[in-house]
């Protein structure tokens, strides 16, 4: 009998060997929504790592887990590691790519146990609206394929991500209402990252291609701060109340991004952040211009959007210029602040 007994054992554990051995050792889940938001918007939201706290399920659920976030603020780069209350619960995210059009994220998990997965975050703008997919892709080993014959990752993951995805549409959908402004334009440059970088890291060099004001040219500028790089600034008005006037300062320069801060005085005070993120391409420069700042509505955000997408693409268009002709030995227009 008990022999018996042992061998059905023996062929039951076999047959399940058998059975997870033929499992997927991968798996793959994705869900999709729609978001009564601007798909850059909605992209700017998840590539901001801290923001995540407001719609990620395990950030959000325990809001007294320690999170420290490290690396860039935003975008490429950035990441949060969290602990659980004592420390039975692990894990790191990690932005690896972040765009208008998609972003990427690293998940890895610590304790309980150590896992790995990839997300990846698609926008489709379908006019006012996008298009959300999220997909999670990871690796399972021998105890993950047992525990996937009871239940599946689709079964898993799946209610995590739609809750993911369901949050992320509140807080999108509220900044839409709220007025959030991004507006994004790249081009390509025919000269080297370097080249390029160096002709935005000093805040006065702005003055040929600021997209804010395309008669800031005309206008008197004044050099202030550190000679370049973080700390650069420059002013430019017309003098008299009504004309345009505004101060530029480099908030963050590193090798592939620059993070610049426009302070508008004139017409009308308002603050603006652009930044320009570089990435070499073929024997030239990816140049990509975000600008980003709160509105008071929808209605001021489409205004403002009509307006700066030209003046980015202009900008853009007097870089290439720019940078295609021998710099000048000093610019005697440029006065010295103290």
């Amino acid at each position: 009998m008990w022999t018996r007994a042992a061998l059905l054992l023996a062929l039951a554990l076999a047959a399940l060997a058998a059975l997870v051995a033929v499992r997927p050792a991968e798996y793959r889940v994705s869900r999709a929504i729609t978001v009564n938001a601007p798909a850059g918007l909605v992209a700017e939201r998840v590539a901001d790592l801290q923001g995540w706290v407001a719609w990620w399920p395990p950030l959000r659920r325990h809001p007294s887990w320690e999170r420290r976030f490290g690396g860039r603020p935003t975008g490429t780069g950035a990441s949060c590691y969290w602990s659980g209350e004592g420390g039975v619960e692990a894990g790191r995210i990690t932005l690896v790519a972040a765009g208008q059009g998609g972003v990427e994220a690293e998940l890895e998990q610590e304790r309980p146990g150590s896992a790995s997965a990839d997300l990846v975050f698609t926008f489709t703008a379908h006019g006012d609206h996008a298009v959300v997919l999220l997909e999670e892709a990871g690796a399972l080993d021998l105890a993950g394929r047992v525990r996937a014959l009871v239940v599946p990752p689709e079964r898993a993951r799946g209610p995590e991500l739609e809750a993911a995805l369901a949050d992320l549409r509140l807080v999108a959908e509220e900044d839409a209402r709220t007025g959030r402004l991004h507006v994004e334009r790249t081009a390509w440059l025919p000269v080297p990252l370097a080249a390029v970088h160096q002709a935005l890291s000093a805040a006065p060099r702005w003055r040929d291609v600021t997209p804010f004001d395309p008669a800031g040219a005309a206008l008197a500028w004044t050099a202030g701060g550190t000679p370049g790089g973080r700390g650069s600034s420059a002013y430019w008005g017309g003098g008299t109340s009504g004309h345009p006037a505004a101060r530029l300062t480099v908030l963050a320069d590193e090798p592939d991004r620059l993070l610049v801060e426009v302070a508008i005085d004139e017409p009308a005070a308002q603050e603006r952040d652009l930044e320009a993120r570089l990435a070499p391409e073929g024997a030239g420069t990816r140049v990509t211009w975000v600008v980003t700042g709160d509105a008071a509505d929808a209605a001021e955000v489409a205004r403002e959007a009509a307006v700066l997408g030209p003046r980015l693409e202009g900008g853009l268009a007097r870089l290439r210029q720019a940078l295609a002709r021998p710099a000048p030995a000093q610019n005697a227009s440029l006065s010295q602040g103290p």
